[in-house]
């Protein structure tokens, strides 16, 4: 049975489980492997046995190849490869190679345990004492008719405590040693290994290599940033999946093809419309795929994945229509091949740069007012930055003015900037951006110089820059907790790197530089706070 809610608690009223509402159960197994009851102390309660999970073992029948009649196996003796009725067969135990003792039904029927239709419980242990590899498989097991009541207090009390029921059970003339522990709204029965069946590693070799603590730091910042939530529907059986494919190709008398993956969204040529694409390619025939997002020919400064899936998600493509560069690789035959296809970025127009420029050629037209016009813009914009274009561009100015109205129209552009030169007032919005420049040091490792460290960011898109220090290449992790990159992980040679679609709400980002100095790595954390909209 599969119950609705994420609550718990049966409900007699309703005969369901239910916290806080009513829950509706419906079947979604054919019928029980086993019934039965849990017993402890005095405790009855009547349980059904179901499977909890099935193995996608795929099967094939050997055939005669003329006219696809199935192949049977006969029983021969090794000896002279006679063929030996049913009736002459008996079982035997090899207890030296070459010599057999021979058990007859009488001997199986003596030491026969039979099934009691009871899971019984001798001990409570605490689950965290039981090594993983005990365990093998598990079934869910569904409350009787009148145990309804005594399945769910019994649910409720174990989950409180940590432990698990160890208990002995026959099913099918055959004895295990099993657990019975709380899932979700059920109990499931596990069956385990007896520990004569659980190795030891004893005789393997164990590493004994000295570790370094700089390295483990990478090491681990490495595991944090390519953790994530368990999906298990992510991960699927690429062989089961590649041979029913074939199979249905076959079954539909489709020719099997032998062509690599295809690019089918979005369209090869065209525009993306945001700076997080989602890629789909079809199979062709290949078992394994890679595909590079990059802003130049079979470059991945953007993104690089080898991938066993036919999808792939690309955050943070540029948005400044720039032509962005996909490779897609298939593994066929034993080798790989692969398409290359171009798609233009998305043009946003919020972007700083077009801002100015689309202000400057309207500017030209009315002669007398776009000297007036562009003066403002500049002063509005943050255009400190300019500051140093706008020291040569002053004797262009008087020039721009004097000369024919077409003339200036390349000039008009620079028009804007000798306003600057008549702004000392942002000058001194230059000393934050220069504040920085004596930090950086010449040896340890790189330090972050802007954004400051602790501030506030004002956007959703944040060029970090940081000092070279004495090292040789560097990480940057950007993530919402500490050394998590869910936001952007990059190993760059250089030292600046644009992070876009950082989350606008307000909360602490943090920030993690890693540098290399002397071939180990060692990291500077950072925190921010997140612009909010």
């Amino acid at each position: 049975m599969v119950f609705t809610n994420s609550g718990w608690g049966f409900e007699p009223s309703c005969g369901c489980f239910q916290e806080g509402g009513t829950v509706r159960a419906q079947s979604t197994f054919v019928r029980p492997i086993w019934k039965g009851s849990i017993n402890f102390g005095w405790v009855y309660i009547p349980i059904a046995v179901y499977p909890a999970t099935r193995e996608e073992k795929l099967s094939f029948r050997p055939l005669r190849r003329t006219d696809l009649s199935p192949i049977k196996y006969k029983t021969v003796a090794e000896a002279d490869m006679k063929e030996v009725p049913s009736d002459q067969i008996v079982k035997g135990f090899e207890y030296e190679r070459g010599r057999y003792v021979v058990l007859s039904d009488e001997d199986f029927e003596r030491v026969r345990i039979e099934s009691t239709d009871s899971i019984d419980i001798t001990d409570f242990v605490d689950l965290e004492q039981v090594d993983p590899k005990f365990f093998y498989k598990p079934y869910f097991l569904e409350p009787g008719k009148g145990g309804e009541k005594a399945y769910a207090l019994f649910h409720k009390a174990l989950s409180g405590t940590g432990k698990i029921g160890i208990a002995k059970v026959v099913i099918n003339n055959r004895e295990y040693v099993a657990a019975v522990k709380p899932d979700g709204l059920f109990l499931i029965l596990e069956l385990m290994h007896f520990a004569s069946e659980v190795l030891s590693p004893e005789e393997l070799n164990r590493p004994t290599t000295a570790l370094n603590e700089e390295e483990l730091k990478m090491a681990q910042a490495l595991i944090d940033g390519m953790s994530a939530d368990w999906e298990p529907k992510k991960y699927r059986h690429q062989y089961r999946d590649a041979v029913m494919e074939m199979i249905e190709q076959k079954a539909k008398n489709k020719k099997l093809s032998s062509a690599p993956g295809v690019m089918l969204s979005p369209p090869p040529v065209s525009t993306f419309n945001s700076s997080s694409v989602t890629f789909n390619w079809s199979a062709g025939s290949a078992t394994g795929y890679f595909l590079l997002v990059g802003s130049s020919p079979n470059g991945a400064d953007i993104y690089f994945g080898q991938v066993h899936v036919r999808s792939a998600n690309v955050n943070n493509i540029p948005t400044d229509g720039r032509t962005i560069y996909v490779t897609l690789g298939s593994h066929v035959g034993g080798s790989w091949t692969y398409k290359s296809y171009t798609y233009t970025a998305l043009n946003s127009p919020a972007t700083p740069t077009p801002a100015p420029t689309s202000t400057a050629t309207p500017a030209p037209t009315p002669t007398p007012t776009p000297t007036a016009t562009p003066l403002p813009t500049p002063t509005a914009t943050p255009t400190p930055t300019r500051v140093p274009t706008a020291t040569p561009t002053p004797t262009p100015a008087p020039t721009a003015t004097p000369t024919p109205t077409p003339t200036p129209v390349p000039t008009a552009t620079p028009t804007p900037t000798p306003a600057p030169a008549a702004t000392p007032t942002p000058t001194p919005t230059l000393a934050p951006t220069a504040k920085p420049t004596p930090t950086p040091p010449r040896t340890g490792p790189g330090v972050m110089l802007s954004p400051p460290p602790g501030s506030a960011f004002d956007s959703s898109s944040v060029t970090f820059n940081w000092s070279a220090g004495g090292a040789t290449a560097y990480f940057l992790l950007v993530g919402n907790s500490p050394n998590l990159a869910d936001i952007y992980f990059g190993q760059v040679n250089v030292r600046s790197a644009i992070v876009k679609n950082i989350p606008t709400d307000g909360r602490t980002i943090y920030v993690a530089l890693g540098s290399q100095v002397n071939g180990s790595w060692s990291y500077n954390n950072y925190t921010y706070t997140a612009f909010h909209q």
